[in-house]
């Protein structure tokens, strides 16, 4: 659902998706209750990856190099405001030898810049104050 489904960094799609599924299964069960006056006949109801389809039609996203990169370590999904729209894009961090200094590759814009000091200098903090980390970051 999440993968195929929606695309966002929010979850107002997954919400919209989810509420598609749950009006769905209601009016199902609601129409054999009528018909059986009994629940335990239907009950309960698994929605696999045929019913999704059947719900929601087909996939709005196939997978994509995104899902495949989101969800390892150093790899998170931000979301970048343009002219046209907002998008969904990956921000990845690699750890290098070096002076601690903050290396930003890519067209980004000033508010993009400033976020990803500030996530350096979250890090920096945590990392103090977990005490996992000796070296300079």
């Amino acid at each position: 659902l999440v993968s195929k489904y929606t695309l966002e960094a929010g979850v107002r799609s997954l919400e919209r998706r989810l509420a598609a599924l749950c009006r769905d299964v209601a009016v199902k069960v609601a129409e054999k209750r009528l018909l059986h006056k009994t629940a335990s006949s239907f009950l309960p109801v698994i929605i696999d990856i045929v019913a999704l389809e059947d719900i929601l039609g087909p996939p709005f996203y196939l997978d994509n190099e995104l899902w495949s990169r989101v969800g390892r370590p150093g790899v998170a999904v931000g979301l970048a405001w343009s002219t046209t729209g907002a998008q969904v894009m990956i921000v990845e961090v690699s750890k290098m030898e070096g002076t601690g200094e903050l290396i930003l590759t890519g067209y980004l814009g000033r508010v993009m810049k400033e976020s990803a000091k500030i996530a350096l200098n979250w890090v920096r903090t945590a990392a103090i104050e977990v005490r996992t980390c000796k070296k300079k970051l």
